[in-house]
């Protein structure tokens, strides 16, 4: 959990994250490989799932625009 938190705070991350180490969450979303990134929106609902991707684009545009509260355009990326 701490190194979730240190690359959070250098990210300058408002999202919140979770550490999955025994992989439970992993299964009920059908992760296929790793890491592979989740992002949910308020409600819950799976808006991106994916990649972390190159700078602004995959999760970092994915994030942008749920903070934006805005459509996720592009709702999935390969995984790293």
């Amino acid at each position: 959990a701490d190194e979730l938190r240190t690359f959070s705070q250098h990210a300058g991350s408002i999202i919140q994250m979770h550490r999955d180490p025994e992989g439970d969450v992993a299964r009920q979303f059908g992760a296929a490989v790793t890491p592979e990134v989740f992002l949910l929106d308020h409600e819950g609902r799976l808006v991106y799932r994916g990649g972390v991707g190159p700078e602004g684009a995959g999760l970092e545009a994915a994030a942008a625009a749920l903070v934006a509260k805005k459509p996720v355009v592009h709702a999935a990326a390969p995984a790293n």
